[in-house]
């Protein structure tokens, strides 16, 4: 028994047979199905790219809002930590200026007091010298001379110093 396949028969640009057309019918047709479901395959592929990429999008702007507002947030607390800081320091250097102030104003109290004790004490030691000095040289005493008169609207005693006997 022998059996013998038999493939379709070759078309050239001279001759075609009739089975040979049938079979290239067959692939244009397969090749067109084909076609079409790649390409209605590559349009569902290319759509979802497309949706997955406005989410994409959609969330990139969302996160760049929340990356703003974040930055702004940081940059007014910043802000607000240098202000304060400069209000501390400034605060700082017045209470340092008012320190040295009242450091300075007390020197300048106490070297006047200072001075205007030297100058008491020198004052105080000059009168106990004219003191001194008028107890040993004088040695008068007090002497009462008359009676003031009462008959006259002005009265008046008279009185006088008499050197004491040694």
């Amino acid at each position: 028994f022998f059996l013998m396949i038999r493939r379709p028969p070759r078309s050239t640009l001279s001759s075609s047979s009739a089975a040979s057309d049938v079979y290239k019918r067959q692939i244009l047709d397969n090749s067109r199905t084909e076609g079409e479901s790649m390409k209605v395959l590559v349009t569902q592929q290319l759509s979802e790219l497309n949706s997955e990429l406005l989410q994409a999008q959609s969330d990139l702007k969302e996160k760049d809002a929340l990356v703003d507002d974040l930055k702004n947030k940081y940059e007014q607390e910043c802000k607000k930590f240098n202000d304060e800081l400069l209000r501390m320091q400034k605060e700082i250097e017045e209470k340092n200026k008012t320190k040295e102030d009242l450091e300075k104003e007390h020197e300048n109290k106490v070297e006047e007091l200072n001075r205007n004790l030297s100058e008491a004490g020198d004052t105080i030691k000059q009168q106990e010298a004219t003191i001194s000095e008028l107890k040993t040289e004088s040695n008068l005493s007090l002497i009462h001379i008359s009676e003031p008169t009462r008959l006259l609207s002005i009265s008046y005693a008279v009185f006088c110093l008499k050197k004491k006997k040694k």
